[in-house]
């Protein structure tokens, strides 16, 4: 494979080429002809990447003409690490010269499929707007509030009647800390290192032996794989366990489950924490009593896994507090926290399954009723996430220090999910087995949800993680120009094509679970299969003016189209400029990847 060039830049242009053959060659074109400006030439061969940077990325970009069959899928990036507004970008695909024979249409897209919106799942307006803005909440009340002092209470008895303090009011608003609310609850189960409560205003839908059942598989499951993954919890009350209440404070809420660091915090500086450990899980409510209706089999199906997913969030906020000494509400930026708890749910189903990561898994056992109830406990969440963020790759709302307004938070909660899974895959792979992994993954995820010395968040914790766990030195502009080219082509090339390992997604084969999922009782869900769908283009049919497309990035955000040609192909010029169709002066913003598929 040819070196990566890599710049400073932080916006970027991932181009994803497939070519027949490959040409050093260009032909000058007919005086009455398009003449271009200077540009820079790519050429490689099937599988090679190549990544341009700085002056080579604010030039014109050739793609060299062919006597065979050329593909090109070109992703435009916006890789800022700024917490900035949307990018205007223009992007244009000319010929440069003409093509000796007649053109031919090309063929049908292996990706594209139905444009059919999906199926809301319950509970989706909470991921899009609902937990970013009650993570950011709980950090402005918590400014300055002491954590709560180590306690020695005693461990919930089966059968005994607990009263907590809830910081969801009875209208279904937060408080943080100033509610006045309380949940009267039953202890319906105990273990060694939980104790589930159940609100007396829920009571009756699950039973004893189920609430036991569920309680044997965190046991066995989720709590060594938490601790292998993301560390110890706290035990400020000093009871032994973690509080697992089954409440309708969250279906108030429209949540799923929650943690809440105030929880954390002294009771003097914040009325309504609990001091200690409690996780706020969804409740069933057929009749829709306290909100939206959530079927008792929802909450069956669901109940272990969202427990994985909220455990993340509580080792997150404690081993920050108490291990690292910092301030209560100190937890990472919503889309990595958000991205670690969706991993949790991954690596805990994987566990439940004899299964391991680096597989290149894919869910074609689905119809096995086994499997697909394991599906929906611990990836049919962090499958749909990922679909809305692939869905709509350009408005991705990852970097941003305040609450979401502007769009969809499920898509960053989605990319932090792939983009975790992708970096573990590629840095972390090798080395002693742990339980569904290598030590250095585990290791890696540890290191992620501590932060280090600084308590580091973000990008920042992304580069310090892979330095202090896996001995990594790399920047955030190289990791978003190596993944870029990742959800378009894995699994995608031709079977004779081999990509650069780094171009693949390790773990999970993601055409196949996509189809796997819509095909065997999700296609409400997943109607499109796999929901990444660019544009389609004939090179060979391409206007004399070209194709221009003009759209707007978040930072981080993605556009991607996908060039076509058969039999022949024209040199191929492609420029990304502003709305006006100005080049961009300013090259500091700016990166092209280059990807040969075929």
């Amino acid at each position: 494979m040819r070196p990566i060039y890599r710049g400073p830049s932080i916006l970027l242009l991932s181009v994803l080429v497939a070519a027949g053959c490959e040409s050093s060659a260009i032909s000058a074109p007919p005086a009455d002809f398009f003449t271009p400006p200077p540009s820079t030439v790519v050429g490689l061969a099937a599988g090679e990447f190549q990544t341009l940077s700085g002056a080579q990325a604010v030039a014109p970009v050739d793609l060299p003409p062919a006597s065979e069959t050329q593909t090109f899928l070109v992703a435009v990036q916006n890789a800022s690490d700024l917490a900035s507004g949307a990018l205007p970008l223009r992007f244009s695909v000319r010929r440069v010269d003409p093509i000796s024979v007649s053109a031919v249409p090309s063929g049908s897209n292996p990706i594209a499929r139905s444009t059919a919106p999906r199926d809301r799942l319950v509970l989706d307006d909470w991921y899009q707007t609902g937990e970013v803005d009650f993570r950011h909440r709980v950090q402005r009340e918590l400014v300055g509030a002491r954590r709560a002092t180590i306690a020695r209470k005693s461990a919930p008895i089966l059968g005994q009647t607990m009263e907590l303090r809830s910081p969801v009011t009875a209208d279904g608003s937060l408080e943080t800390c100033t509610s006045t609310e309380r949940v009267t609850g039953v202890v319906r189960a105990v273990s060694s290192r939980f104790a589930i409560v159940e609100d007396t205003t829920i009571a009756g839908k699950i039973t004893g032996s189920e609430y036991a059942t569920f309680l044997t598989e965190v046991e066995n499951f989720v709590a060594p794989i938490s601790e292998a993954y993301f560390g110890a919890p706290s035990d400020v009350d000093g009871n032994g366990v973690v509080i697992v209440l089954v409440t309708s404070a969250v279906n108030r809420l429209g949540a799923a489950g929650f943690f809440t660091a105030s929880d954390l915090a002294a009771v003097e500086d914040c009325a309504a924490s609990n001091e200690g450990e409690v996780l706020w899980l969804i409740g069933p409510d057929p009749t829709g009593r306290f909100g939206g209706i959530i079927p008792t089999g929802l909450v069956k199906d669901r109940l272990v896994g969202v427990l994985a997913h909220e455990l993340q969030h509580l080792v997150h906020a404690g081993r920050r507090s108490f291990e690292g000494g910092g301030e209560l509400g100190t937890v990472d930026e919503p889309w990595l926290n958000e991205g670690l708890s969706h991993i949790a749910e991954e690596v805990t189903g994987l566990f439940v399954g004899g299964l391991r990561t680096g597989a290149n898994l894919d869910l074609a056992d689905l119809a096995d009723p086994v499997v697909n109830a394991r599906f929906r406990r611990y990836h049919l969440g962090d499958l749909a996430i990922m679909a809305n963020y692939l869905e709509s790759t350009t408005n991705v709302p990852l970097i941003q220090t305040g609450p979401i307004t502007r769009t969809d938070f499920s898509r960053a909660r989605g990319f932090g999910y792939l983009f975790l899974r992708w970096v573990a895959d590629k840095f972390a792979a090798g080395g002693p087995p742990g339980l569904v992994g290598s030590t250095r993954e585990e290791a890696f995820f540890r290191a992620l949800t501590l932060g280090g010395p600084s308590l580091q968040q973000s990008t920042s914790n992304i580069e310090s993680a892979l330095s202090s766990a896996l001995g990594v030195s790399t920047t955030w502009e190289q990791l978003l120009s190596e993944y870029a080219a990742m959800p378009a082509v894995d699994d995608f090339a031709d079977a004779d094509v081999p990509l650069a390992p780094i171009l693949e997604l390790d773990t999970w084969n993601l055409q196949a679970i996509f189809e796997n999922a819509r095909d065997h009782g999700f296609e409400l869900v997943f109607p499109a299969g796999f929901p990444l769908t660019p544009t389609i283009l004939s090179v060979g049919t391409l206007p004399p003016g070209g194709f221009t497309e003009s759209f707007e990035l978040l930072p981080s955000s993605v556009y991607y189209i996908r060039l076509e040609a058969a039999r022949e192909t024209p040199l191929v010029r492609m420029t990304v400029s502003d709305q006006t169709g100005a080049l961009i002066t300013d090259n500091s913003d700016i990166q092209i990847t280059i990807v040969r598929t075929f």
